[in-house]
């Protein structure tokens, strides 16, 4: 059974989360998909507590599931609100993405955002985080006061990049990226802890038991095999090497290390309370070190 879609609502220092589970499902055999049972319109009610000033409420929708939005309708005036926060566009992968939260604001970089108070526009795309020059552009095209790109999941456990390649790869994005961006801080993390593929290729294969492995016919002896260690090493080495001041690098495990092991239940995938310590900690590291300083 498919978790439900949760829509929180923020006001100040109130949180409201709706769950509906009465949407559409997809209906799969294996890994195929068989078909689609329709689901209903779901409505989400939220009460705030009195007022007489206008204030600034924030609606968060579901992270976990497609939606269409048919309509927002109080009984008080709307208006849009402007946008006075600093902007940070983030990408990702699944990781990104966090599709185990609980909840949308329990996404780890809606997470951070919140406690740094700054307007996040989020490309965390599950398993398509490979680095491709169509995410860079979409990256350089977003005005940002902070960039951040996590990397490195993705092309180890799809296995479809080596060493040879995903260098470049990534010298390419950020070109692409800091060309149209010349001052604004990039920060490049590499991959949080995953014991799958710490030291072991792809691809990710499943279990019956619900964890995920590394491909057994991965060998060292096929050369360029990227594992997370070695990802770790190339993109440290591909900061330095770039002299970019304005550009750094944050080792992944100081977000998500072997302690926490317990908090990743498919051996891959953090669950919500691993979500809320990545964003946390972000947050605590981004303060520390200036990320939004000039």
């Amino acid at each position: 059974m498919a978790p439900p879609s949760v829509v929180t609502l923020t006001c100040g220092e109130q949180v409201i989360s709706v769950a509906h589970s009465n949407g559409a499902r997809r209906i799969w055999d294996g890994e195929s998909m068989v078909r689609i049972d329709k689901g209903e319109v779901s409505v989400a009610v939220f009460e705030l507590v009195a007022s007489a000033e206008p204030r600034l409420v924030e609606i968060w929708l579901p992270h976990n599931c497609n939606i269409e939005l048919l309509s927002i309708t109080a009984d008080a005036p709307l208006e849009a609100a402007s946008i006075t926060e600093p902007r940070w566009v983030h990408y990702g992968s699944s990781i990104s993405h966090s599709i185990e939260a609980d909840e949308p604001v329990g996404v780890w970089p809606v997470v951070a955002a919140r406690k740094l108070e700054l307007d996040l526009f989020s490309l965390g795309i599950a398993g398509s985080a490979n680095v491709e020059q169509f995410a860079a552009r979409a990256i350089a095209e977003q005005p940002a006061d902070l960039i951040s790109l996590k990397i490195g999941i993705n092309p180890v456990n799809g296995r479809n990049m080596t060493r040879r390649t995903f260098v470049p790869a990534v010298h390419s994005f950020l070109d692409t990226i800091r060309a149209a961006q010349p001052d604004t801080r990039i920060v490049l993390i590499s991959p949080i802890y995953c014991e799958t593929h710490e030291t072991s290729p792809g691809p990710t294969l499943g279990g019956l038991d619900g964890r995920l492995k590394a491909s057994p016919e991965s060998t060292e002896a096929w050369v360029g095999d990227l594992t997370l260690s070695m990802i770790r090493e190339l993109l440290k080495s591909i900061v330095d090497r770039r002299e970019d001041s304005r550009l750094e690098y944050l080792d992944g495990l100081e977000l998500f290390s072997v302690s926490e092991a317990s908090l990743m239940p498919d051996g891959l995938h953090p669950n919500a309370e691993g979500y809320r310590l990545i964003g946390e900690r972000f947050a605590t590291i981004a303060k520390a070190r200036g990320y939004l300083s000039r």
